[in-house]
């Protein structure tokens, strides 16, 4: 049996199907059946069963399911050198700000639910002053946030009261029209994109955190055409000759509703991920949980 039998099991197991479960795995129908038919003779019992409702593991499989995922998540503990950690269950909310459900929870929590499939993750996508009046009023005891650097410099100006935690970092894209000449470039540099008109999306719930201001200490003086709503502002992309700037996970350039995103060659200039928190308080287990559990993702998908 190998680590890549688990996933497929994993995948079956949630979809139900195998032509659902080969379409996300990216592999063929009959190269999925295949790889669980030889497991199957390997083992020496039936994995899945086939019916009208679908596609299931049977009981047998379900245990060996568990116990794939328990030995991949002991793996996982000796690579990153973290503490053990056992399978949990319930509701865990996380108090976040507008961008970590584009950048980092939906993988985070996809990869949440393999290990914990009877846990749910349910984020609070809130502005950082909403955070912060949290904070004091004790409703979270944490807040995930985005906290951009340029050489060596915080963009955020947290208030004494508060500590910034980092647990990981992003990396800042070039947002433009995938027709336009730069969009084929592999990276680009602040100042190059400082030739074409340049929109932000800074919405006004979010006074705190506009990452176009980083253009600002370049130069102070120029001008960022500033738009409030999101789809408004992917609108612009794709129709007009401009460009923004995006925040994303590792370091290969995507493309996403016609939009290519082209890393940033200036190496001073990146997003450190993390949480604040009220100074000399700590984290509830639940909640330091959760950020563990958002470090390790981090660190894994941006190695």
């Amino acid at each position: 049996m190998r680590t890549e039998h688990i996933e497929f099991l994993a995948e079956i197991s949630k979809v139900q199907s195998l032509n659902l479960a080969s379409q996300h795995l990216c592999i063929s129908v009959q190269a999925l059946s295949l790889s669980i038919k030889k497991l199957e003779e390997e083992l020496g019992f039936k994995i899945l069963d086939s019916t009208f409702r679908g596609t299931q593991l049977t009981e047998k499989g379900e245990k060996l399911l568990e116990a794939g995922l328990s030995f991949i998540a002991k793996i996982q503990e000796l690579q990153a050198d973290i503490p053990e950690r056992r399978v949990i269950s319930g509701i865990y909310k996380i108090n976040c700000v507008a961008g970590m459900m584009e950048v980092i929870l939906p993988q985070f929590m996809i990869q949440f639910q393999k290990y914990h499939r009877n846990a749910i993750i349910e984020p609070n996508i809130v502005s950082y002053i909403q955070i912060i009046d949290d904070l004091f009023k004790g409703v979270y005891d944490c807040g995930l946030v985005f906290s951009p650097r340029f050489k060596n410099r915080s963009l955020m100006n947290w208030e004494e009261r508060f500590e910034f935690v980092p647990i990981g970092r992003a990396n800042l894209f070039c947002q433009a029209n995938k027709n336009l000449h730069l969009a084929k470039q592999e990276s680009i540099s602040l100042k190059s994109m400082m030739k074409y008109r340049i929109i932000s999306y800074a919405p006004e719930n979010l006074p705190l955190f506009a990452v176009s201001n980083i253009f600002k200490l370049i130069d102070k003086d120029i001008e960022i055409m500033e738009v409030k709503y999101k789809r408004l502002c992917d609108e612009m992309l794709l129709s007009q000759n401009v460009v923004a700037l995006g925040i994303g996970m590792g370091s290969k350039p995507f493309e996403r509703n016609g939009l290519n995103f082209i890393p940033i060659s200036d190496k001073d200039v990146y997003v450190e991920i993390g949480y604040i928190k009220l100074k000399d308080k700590k984290l509830s287990l639940e909640s330091q949980m959760l950020m563990d559990m958002v470090k390790e993702f981090l660190i894994k998908n941006n190695s």
